[in-house]
């Protein structure tokens, strides 16, 4: 990580900071305080249900005692015990409120319970089993500015391995490093590649051929549908035994008959490439001939095991398709709290225009919709009526489905809002795995 990158944002994770995440002050603590935050949120829960059907619980052990709590809320290994304040609230007698709670470093940690030290124990011995050690993790940050609202992040990563048996078996799947790679392809939206160790293997997504409807086959048209109906695929291997021949064993077949195409290398490049021949894989029986004359070889500008390349997505049928997805994910999500404001009502008798402020006073978020609307509270008489949210039609409320919903005129999901495509590329040391990257980034409505 040469200084002479000067790096906007550098992190540097020591072996002691790892270590001490996994220390015993310091993961009981964490154990402990996650265990707080719930248990408030439980103590809240259960006095509004308790006010909701007319029970006089004053005092936890009341709320204990009529079944609202679990004996476990009033029994703590350090000493702690939840307590209300003048105005209702609820905190921690040693952490405070939840979302406030004191710093780890300011917890000291003199004992653990038979229980804590149970659940220490077995994670250390998976840790030594599985983990082995922690090495420092390096990442550096460079920003460019290209314009008012273009910026151009680099990235560089090294991460040492934790689990050393996996990073063996890892290395032993990738060849040796070369700076020799297949040429862009023109028409691409999306190109990987890996250099294994018994075959070159390539991967491509289209942007410029329909993708074929429904073929009777369920796992080709599984796939069809999470990359929709707009985009062609495909898959090449120098070796007809490597990924292609996984592919056959799960019953995938290649449309039409089989071909090996030549790869048209440049002169400056090894001879020792010029006799290859890939073995192109696609759903779509067109898509090979199309790509066979861009098959080559090129230089890259450093040795690597892996390439991506990705351009922006917003201009390919992919983009808009994962777009559409993540609309339907968010979209399902809005209704989930539009179903946690209506069990609020419900369950805790909360009156209805008031769940939303319950909601949020007491679990310590902001309720906002990851769609772009408002929830708003629709009355429907003096005493009742329902929460809904004012991006979602009542159309999209009732089909959401993963590969029919679409996306509505100028949604843009994350990362989609600021991303405009990248490179990256990866490199199995012998002690280590380097990332490096670039990503070129728009600002939102720019």
């Amino acid at each position: 990580m040469p200084l002479e990158n000067k790096y906007t944002v550098f992190v540097y994770a020591s072996e002691d900071f790892l270590y001490r995440i996994v220390s015993p002050q310091y993961w009981t603590e964490i154990s402990r305080r996650r265990r707080s935050a719930a248990e408030i949120e439980m103590v809240i829960l259960a006095r509004q249900a308790a006010l909701n059907e007319g029970v006089e619980a004053q005092t936890m052990e009341d709320l204990v005692r009529y079944g609202y709590l679990p004996k476990s809320v009033l029994i703590r290994p350090d000493g702690s015990r939840l307590m209300y304040d003048d105005k209702g609230g609820v905190y921690d007698t040693k952490r405070g409120y939840c979302g406030q709670f004191r710093p780890c470093a300011d917890m000291k940690v003199e004992f653990m319970s038979d229980y804590e030290l149970a659940r220490y124990e077995a994670m250390r011995n998976s840790f030594q089993e599985k983990i082995v050690q922690l090495s420092p993790l390096m990442v550096g940050l460079t920003v460019q500015k290209l314009d008012d609202t273009h910026d151009r992040l680099f990235i560089d990563a090294r991460v040492a391995p934790f689990a050393r048996a996996n990073f063996e078996r890892t290395k032993s799947y990738f060849g040796p490093l070369d700076t020799v790679r297949f040429a862009p392809v023109p028409g691409d939206c999306i190109q990987a590649q890996a250099i294994l160790n018994n075959a070159r293997l390539m991967m491509g997504v289209r942007n410029d051929i329909p993708y074929q409807g429904p073929t009777g086959r369920p796992v080709r048209d599984i796939l069809g549908g999470i990359f929709g109906n707009d985009i062609g695929m495909y898959f090449g291997t120098t070796n007809e035994r490597g990924f292609l021949g996984l592919l056959g064993t799960f019953g995938i077949a290649p449309v039409g008959p089989p071909a090996e195409y030549s790869i048209h290398s440049r002169p400056d490049i090894d001879m020792r490439y010029r006799d290859q021949h890939i073995r192109l894989f696609s759903f779509q029986p067109e898509i090979p001939p199309q790509v066979q004359p861009y098959l080559a070889y090129e230089i890259a500008p450093s040795p690597q095991h892996a390439w991506i390349y990705i351009d922006n997505p917003m201009l390919a049928p992919i983009g808009r398709r994962i777009n559409d997805m993540c609309y339907a994910m968010s979209a399902r999500t809005s209704l989930s709290n539009l179903v946690t404001l209506q069990t609020i009502v419900q369950q805790l008798g909360v009156k209805p225009q008031d769940a939303m402020a319950f909601f949020e006073a007491h679990s310590f978020v902001k309720m906002a919709s990851p769609i772009g609307g408002q929830y708003v509270y629709q009355p429907l008489a003096p005493t009742m009526g329902y929460w809904t949210d004012s991006a979602l039609g009542y159309a999209n409320m009732r089909n959401l489905g993963w590969f029919s919903v679409r996306a509505p005129q100028g949604y843009l999901s994350q990362p989609w809002v600021w991303f405009r495509g990248g490179d990256f590329q990866f490199k199995i040391e012998p002690e280590a795995v380097q990332f490096t990257g670039t990503i070129d980034m728009k600002e939102l409505g720019k």
